[in-house]
C-alpha cells in the first residue's frame, strides 16, 4: 500500500476498507493499481489516503513465488532464477526501498532477461560470481570493453598531430582487436589491420616487454613507497607517462614525446611517486576553524591538465590540483600507511 496516488497506473477508485495503524490512526483504502518499479510491476497495490511511508507486504511477494532474504544491513527479493529484483537499506530498524533509484526499464540487467541456463552459465563464467554484483556490473556498464574506442581515438590524435597517415595496425587474435567495429572502422580509413600467428606470442615481443616493463616498473614503485596495491592503475599510468617522456626511439634517437609533440620534453615537473604532500582543501565548504590542507600522496599526473594527481588520506579518492606542497624525499612516507 502507498499513500502517493502518481506513482499508480491503471488506477481504480474505489472504496475497500479502513487501515488502522499503531496509534489508533484510521485510513481509508480509497482504491488501488499497478506499480511499475523497473522491470517489474506490481499488481493491486493499494491507495490509503495519508500514508507517509509506501508498504510492501513479505506475504505477498512470497505468494507469487519471490524469495525474500534479509540481512543486517540489506534485503533482496530475488525471483525463482535467483535474480535479484528489488534491493532495500536499512534504516533505523526498517528496510526501506528508494524508488526513484531503482533502474529503469531501459536498464534492465542482463540477467533478468536472460534464461536460467543463461544465468548460471554466466555466473560460472565469472568464477561463481553472486547474482546481485552480475546485475550490477551489466546495469552500469562496468564491464563493457572499451579497446575499440580507445584505439580509434589513439588513431585519428596520431594522425592529426604527426600529420601522417597510419598504414597499418598490427596486433594479436584477441577479440578485443578483432571485432566488427575496428574492421569497419580500418576499411572506412583505408587502414591495413594485421595480427599475429595464433598461439604465437613471439611475434608480439615488443608489446609484450613494454608491458612487462610498465609491470615491472609499478611494482618496483609500490613496494618503494611502500603503498598498498589497490593503487596499481596509478603506478602503470604514472609510469607509462614517465617512459612516454623519456624512454629514447632508436631509430629516431628521439623520445616518444619529441616525436609527437616537435620539441623535447620538460621535465622539471616530475616528483617521486609515493612522496608525501599537503592537497589545499578547495573541494569542500571547510569554515574557518577547520585545516585547510589535506595530507596526501603523490600517485601521477593529470591527463587532462597541468595538474598532479593526489591520494588523499583523508577523504580515500583521487584528487587533481596544482596546489599542492610536495616532500622532495621519499623517506618521508616510508613509515607511514595508507
Amino acid at each position: 500500500m502507498m499513500g502517493n496516488r502518481a506513482l499508480l497506473t491503471n488506477f481504480v477508485e474505489k472504496f475497500l476498507e479502513t487501515v488502522r495503524f499503531g496509534n489508533n490512526y484510521f485510513a481509508v483504502i480509497a482504491g488501488y493499481g499497478y506499480v511499475v518499479i523497473g522491470s517489474m510491476t506490481i499488481k493491486k497495490v493499494y491507495y490509503v489516503e495519508g500514508l507517509g511511508y509506501n508498504l510492501f507486504s513479505i506475504g505477498q511477494f512470497c505468494d507469487k513465488g519471490f524469495e525474500v532474504a534479509f540481512r543486517k544491513s540489506t534485503s533482496f527479493v530475488r525471483n525463482e532464477d535467483g535474480v535479484d529484483l528489488l534491493t532495500s537499506d536499512r534504516s533505523l530498524n526498517l528496510y526501506t526501498i528508494a524508488l526513484n533509484e531503482v533502474a529503469s526499464n531501459s536498464l534492465t540487467c542482463l540477467l533478468a532477461n536472460a534464461s536460467s541456463l543463461q544465468s548460471w552459465l554466466w555466473h560460472q563464467r565469472l568464477s561463481y560470481l553472486n547474482f546481485a554484483t552480475i546485475n550490477n556490473l551489466v546495469k552500469n556498464n562496468l564491464v563493457q570493453d572499451e579497446a575499440s574506442e580507445v584505439i580509434i581515438s589513439f588513431i585519428k590524435k596520431t594522425q592529426v598531430n604527426l600529420q601522417l597517415q597510419v598504414q597499418r595496425v598490427r596486433t594479436d587474435n584477441s577479440m578485443e582487436f578483432k571485432n566488427k567495429t575496428l574492421a569497419k572502422f580500418f576499411d572506412e580509413v583505408v587502414i591495413t589491420q594485421q595480427f599475429s600467428a595464433i598461439r604465437t606470442p613471439q611475434q608480439n615481443g615488443v608489446v609484450e616487454r613494454r608491458n612487462l616493463n610498465l609491470v615491472e616498473a609499478a611494482r618496483t614503485m609500490l613496494t618503494f613507497a611502500n603503498l598498498p596495491s589497490f593503487l596499481w592503475a596509478e603506478a602503470i599510468a604514472a609510469a607509462c607517462f614517465t617512459h612516454n617522456h623519456l624512454i629514447i626511439h632508436k631509430r629516431f634517437n628521439k623520445t616518444q614525446y619529441e616525436l609527437m609533440n616537435k620539441r623535447k620534453p620538460n621535465i622539471k615537473f616530475f616528483r617521486v611517486f609515493g612522496c608525501r604532500c599537503y592537497l589545499l582543501n578547495n573541494y569542500e565548504d571547510v569554515g574557518k576553524l577547520k585545516a585547510y590542507g589535506d595530507i596526501g600522496v603523490f600517485v601521477g599526473y593529470s591527463k587532462e591538465s597541468a595538474a598532479f594527481r593526489i591520494y588523499n588520506k583523508q577523504t580515500h579518492k583521487i584528487h587533481e590540483s596544482v596546489n599542492v606542497n610536495l616532500m622532495r624525499f621519499q623517506k618521508w612516507l616510508l613509515n607511514n600507511s595508507v
